[in-house]
Protein backbone atom coordinates (compact mmCIF):
# COMPACT_ATOMS: atom_id res chain seq x y z
CA UNK A 1 0.00 0.00 0.00
CA UNK A 2 1.28 3.17 -0.96
CA UNK A 3 2.02 5.76 1.98
CA UNK A 4 -0.01 8.60 1.20
CA UNK A 5 -3.00 6.29 1.84
CA UNK A 6 -1.74 4.63 4.59
CA UNK A 7 -3.95 7.06 6.95
CA UNK A 8 -7.03 5.69 5.45
CA UNK A 9 -6.51 2.38 5.85
CA UNK A 10 -4.46 2.03 9.28
CA UNK A 11 -6.08 -1.49 10.14
CA UNK A 12 -4.38 -2.78 6.90
CA UNK A 13 -0.55 -3.35 7.24
CA UNK A 14 0.22 -5.81 4.18
CA UNK A 15 -1.52 -8.53 2.07
CA UNK A 16 -4.19 -10.30 2.16
CA UNK A 17 -6.83 -7.62 2.20
CA UNK A 18 -9.66 -9.95 2.67
CA UNK A 19 -10.44 -11.57 6.10
CA UNK A 20 -11.00 -15.38 5.92
CA UNK A 21 -14.21 -15.41 7.86
CA UNK A 22 -17.17 -16.02 5.01
CA UNK A 23 -20.66 -13.85 5.83
CA UNK A 24 -23.10 -16.87 5.10
CA UNK A 25 -26.99 -16.49 5.03
CA UNK A 26 -29.65 -19.44 2.96
CA UNK A 27 -32.56 -18.40 1.74
CA UNK A 28 -35.02 -21.08 0.08
CA UNK A 29 -35.96 -20.35 -3.62
CA UNK A 30 -39.89 -19.78 -3.85
CA UNK A 31 -41.87 -19.11 -7.63
CA UNK A 32 -41.22 -14.94 -6.10
CA UNK A 33 -37.36 -15.33 -6.95
CA UNK A 34 -37.21 -15.25 -10.68
CA UNK A 35 -32.88 -14.03 -10.49
CA UNK A 36 -30.27 -13.92 -8.58
CA UNK A 37 -27.61 -11.13 -9.08
CA UNK A 38 -24.28 -11.52 -8.12
CA UNK A 39 -22.03 -8.14 -8.54
CA UNK A 40 -18.95 -6.47 -7.36
CA UNK A 41 -19.03 -2.66 -6.07
CA UNK A 42 -17.70 -1.47 -9.31
CA UNK A 43 -21.30 -1.69 -10.24
CA UNK A 44 -23.36 -0.70 -6.74
CA UNK A 45 -21.22 2.01 -6.50
CA UNK A 46 -21.62 3.62 -9.96
CA UNK A 47 -23.55 7.13 -9.92
CA UNK A 48 -27.13 6.60 -10.67
CA UNK A 49 -27.02 3.01 -9.87
CA UNK A 50 -29.29 1.12 -7.07
CA UNK A 51 -31.20 -2.41 -6.58
CA UNK A 52 -34.36 -0.98 -8.72
CA UNK A 53 -32.32 0.24 -11.63
CA UNK A 54 -31.03 -2.90 -11.58
CA UNK A 55 -33.67 -5.12 -11.55
CA UNK A 56 -35.60 -2.80 -13.90
CA UNK A 57 -32.57 -3.49 -16.52
CA UNK A 58 -32.23 -6.88 -16.36
CA UNK A 59 -36.24 -7.35 -17.24
CA UNK A 60 -35.99 -5.21 -20.03
CA UNK A 61 -33.06 -7.25 -21.38
CA UNK A 62 -34.86 -10.50 -20.82
CA UNK A 63 -38.21 -8.73 -22.56
CA UNK A 64 -35.75 -7.34 -25.38
CA UNK A 65 -34.79 -11.61 -25.97
CA UNK A 66 -31.38 -10.68 -24.65
CA UNK A 67 -29.38 -13.74 -24.76
CA UNK A 68 -26.21 -12.70 -22.06
CA UNK A 69 -28.39 -10.74 -19.44
CA UNK A 70 -25.01 -9.78 -17.58
CA UNK A 71 -23.36 -8.17 -20.86
CA UNK A 72 -26.37 -6.13 -21.60
CA UNK A 73 -26.77 -5.00 -17.60
CA UNK A 74 -23.14 -3.85 -18.84
CA UNK A 75 -23.37 -2.58 -21.47
CA UNK A 76 -26.51 -0.41 -20.01
CA UNK A 77 -24.61 0.65 -17.01
CA UNK A 78 -21.57 2.24 -19.41
CA UNK A 79 -24.48 4.67 -20.88
CA UNK A 80 -25.68 5.34 -17.18
CA UNK A 81 -22.04 6.49 -15.45
CA UNK A 82 -18.82 5.28 -15.69
CA UNK A 83 -17.92 2.36 -13.04
CA UNK A 84 -15.22 3.92 -10.55
CA UNK A 85 -13.64 0.28 -10.44
CA UNK A 86 -13.79 -2.88 -12.03
CA UNK A 87 -16.93 -4.73 -12.78
CA UNK A 88 -17.97 -8.07 -12.35
CA UNK A 89 -21.68 -9.40 -13.04
CA UNK A 90 -23.27 -13.14 -13.19
CA UNK A 91 -26.97 -13.15 -13.08
CA UNK A 92 -29.01 -16.29 -12.18
CA UNK A 93 -31.94 -16.73 -13.82
CA UNK A 94 -34.45 -19.44 -12.15
CA UNK A 95 -37.39 -19.62 -14.67
CA UNK A 96 -38.32 -18.62 -17.96
CA UNK A 97 -39.48 -14.91 -18.04
CA UNK A 98 -40.31 -14.77 -21.72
Amino acid sequence: MHETNRHLYPHIISPPYLIPTPDISTHTLSDADLFLILASDGLWDTNGVNNGWVVRTIFQGLRAGQMDIAQYLLAQLKEVGRPGDDVSIAILIFCDLG
